[in-house]
């Protein structure tokens, strides 16, 4: 019988575990960041309480315009 506990198998094993760890907890991450606008302000608001932004403007998006591509 094979010894189970041999160095290439375990590196292997916990390479395995670490990678799919950093996309686990990069995947949760993505999930709870806040995706609406509202929950954009609201974030905005706690961490930054003097804001002098009405609530009615629409936030800038991050898409580039037709115009500027030339």
């Amino acid at each position: 019988m094979d010894n189970l506990i041999n160095p290439v198998f375990t590196d292997a094993l916990l390479t395995v575990m670490v990678a799919s760890s950093i996309l686990g907890v990069s995947a949760l991450t993505l999930w709870l960041l806040p995706w609406t606008d509202t929950d954009i302000r609201s974030v905005d608001k706690v961490l930054n309480p003097m804001d002098l932004t009405e609530d009615s403007l629409p936030l800038r998006r991050l898409a580039i315009s037709r115009s500027h591509l030339g």
